[in-house]
């Protein structure tokens, strides 16, 4: 869900795309992520998640999977090479990011939940009731001008004829 919303923001920011091209591959370096000789792909550090990036600069193909050996794929995502580098950067930021999620642990999948450390916190109940609403509210202020309405032109007003 934290992956296709920050997507989702990148696709709906106002302030357009970056004007240099960003690399999708520094957030998974920075965060640990390895190369193993033999994949050529970026792992993530418990080895769950891979990224390829298939072809060459302008005809890049970007797979992004995630599976457990021996064990079906959970998720996958293909990027081919009309999707703006922007937008596969927000999706790597994504998957780079450590912050913890929140969930329901009786709804997270035993074959997830058996490769993750789950902690229950106790939230308020407006905690929970409003966090969409929130979300909604911040992305809505992303559009709503920064500036206030030029005021009108200075000038004789016009006559009225009866």
């Amino acid at each position: 869900m934290e992956i296709i919303a920050a997507f989702t923001d990148a696709l709906t920011d106002p302030s357009g795309p970056p004007t240099a091209a960003p690399d999708p591959c520094a957030p998974l370096r920075d965060a640990g992520w390895h190369t193993p000789p033999h994949l050529g792909s970026l792992v993530s550090p418990d080895n769950i998640v891979h990224v390829w990036r298939i072809g060459a600069p302008g005809r890049d193909l970007w797979s992004i999977e995630t599976a457990v050996i021996q064990d079906p794929t959970i998720w996958r995502a293909v990027f081919t090479n009309t999707t703006p580098l922007h937008l596969i950067a927000a999706v790597t930021q994504s998957l780079a990011d450590r912050t913890p999620i929140l969930r329901d642990p009786s709804r997270i999948p035993g074959l997830a939940r058996d490769r993750m450390t789950v902690h229950t916190h106790h939230l308020p109940a407006p905690d929970i009731a409003f966090a969409l609403e929130r979300r909604v509210s911040t992305l809505a202020a992303r559009h709503r001008p920064s500036t206030t309405p030029p005021p009108p032109p200075h000038g004789p007003s016009p006559r009225h004829t009866r």
